[in-house]
Protein backbone atom coordinates (compact mmCIF):
# COMPACT_ATOMS: atom_id res chain seq x y z
CA UNK A 1 0.00 0.00 0.00
CA UNK A 2 1.35 3.43 -0.99
CA UNK A 3 0.66 6.45 1.41
CA UNK A 4 0.49 10.04 -0.17
CA UNK A 5 0.20 13.23 1.98
CA UNK A 6 -2.34 16.00 0.83
CA UNK A 7 -1.34 19.53 2.15
CA UNK A 8 -2.22 23.30 1.97
CA UNK A 9 -0.27 26.17 3.33
CA UNK A 10 -3.12 26.64 5.56
CA UNK A 11 -2.90 29.94 8.07
CA UNK A 12 -5.17 29.12 11.06
CA UNK A 13 -4.59 32.46 12.59
CA UNK A 14 -3.77 36.21 10.74
CA UNK A 15 -0.58 37.12 12.76
CA UNK A 16 0.93 33.93 11.17
CA UNK A 17 3.16 35.68 8.47
CA UNK A 18 3.72 33.96 4.83
CA UNK A 19 7.44 33.01 4.71
CA UNK A 20 6.91 31.07 8.32
CA UNK A 21 4.33 29.23 6.77
CA UNK A 22 5.82 28.06 3.80
CA UNK A 23 9.43 27.06 6.16
CA UNK A 24 6.21 24.80 7.70
CA UNK A 25 5.14 23.07 4.63
CA UNK A 26 8.61 22.38 3.66
CA UNK A 27 9.40 20.99 6.67
CA UNK A 28 6.46 18.96 6.79
CA UNK A 29 7.27 17.26 3.42
CA UNK A 30 10.90 16.73 4.29
CA UNK A 31 9.25 14.51 6.81
CA UNK A 32 7.38 12.81 4.64
CA UNK A 33 9.78 12.07 2.43
CA UNK A 34 11.83 11.18 5.39
CA UNK A 35 8.80 8.72 6.03
CA UNK A 36 8.64 6.92 3.36
CA UNK A 37 5.61 8.78 1.55
CA UNK A 38 4.77 7.57 -2.25
CA UNK A 39 3.66 11.45 -3.15
CA UNK A 40 2.88 14.91 -1.84
CA UNK A 41 -0.35 16.27 -3.83
CA UNK A 42 -1.20 20.30 -2.84
CA UNK A 43 -3.69 22.25 -4.72
CA UNK A 44 -3.91 25.65 -5.98
CA UNK A 45 -5.83 28.80 -4.36
CA UNK A 46 -5.95 32.66 -5.28
CA UNK A 47 -7.01 35.47 -3.34
CA UNK A 48 -8.08 33.57 0.12
CA UNK A 49 -5.92 34.40 3.08
CA UNK A 50 -6.83 31.39 4.35
CA UNK A 51 -4.03 29.58 2.05
CA UNK A 52 -1.33 30.21 0.15
CA UNK A 53 -0.99 28.75 -3.10
CA UNK A 54 -1.00 30.54 -6.10
CA UNK A 55 0.76 27.99 -7.96
CA UNK A 56 1.01 24.49 -6.68
CA UNK A 57 3.70 23.77 -9.77
CA UNK A 58 6.62 25.76 -8.99
CA UNK A 59 6.04 24.31 -5.07
CA UNK A 60 6.24 21.00 -6.67
CA UNK A 61 9.00 22.37 -8.64
CA UNK A 62 10.68 23.58 -4.81
CA UNK A 63 9.80 20.63 -3.49
CA UNK A 64 11.73 18.26 -5.71
CA UNK A 65 15.01 19.46 -4.79
CA UNK A 66 14.41 19.44 -1.12
CA UNK A 67 13.24 15.93 -1.12
CA UNK A 68 14.73 12.49 -2.27
CA UNK A 69 12.41 10.31 -3.16
CA UNK A 70 8.81 11.37 -2.89
CA UNK A 71 6.76 12.26 -6.07
CA UNK A 72 5.08 15.54 -6.37
CA UNK A 73 1.26 16.19 -7.81
CA UNK A 74 -1.25 18.59 -7.84
CA UNK A 75 -4.72 18.82 -9.40
CA UNK A 76 -3.88 19.44 -13.59
CA UNK A 77 -3.99 23.20 -14.65
CA UNK A 78 -4.97 23.93 -18.17
CA UNK A 79 -1.97 21.58 -20.92
CA UNK A 80 -0.26 24.79 -22.01
CA UNK A 81 0.11 26.44 -18.89
CA UNK A 82 1.54 23.33 -17.11
CA UNK A 83 3.97 22.65 -20.29
CA UNK A 84 5.27 26.38 -20.13
CA UNK A 85 5.92 25.89 -16.89
CA UNK A 86 7.65 22.51 -16.72
CA UNK A 87 9.80 24.39 -19.76
CA UNK A 88 10.91 26.72 -17.35
CA UNK A 89 12.06 24.57 -14.48
CA UNK A 90 13.79 21.87 -16.34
Amino acid sequence: MKFSLFVHMERLDAEQDHKTLYEQFVTLCEIADRGGMHAIWTGEHHGMEFTIAPNPFVTIADLARRTKTVRGGWELPHKNRTGSDFCLTV
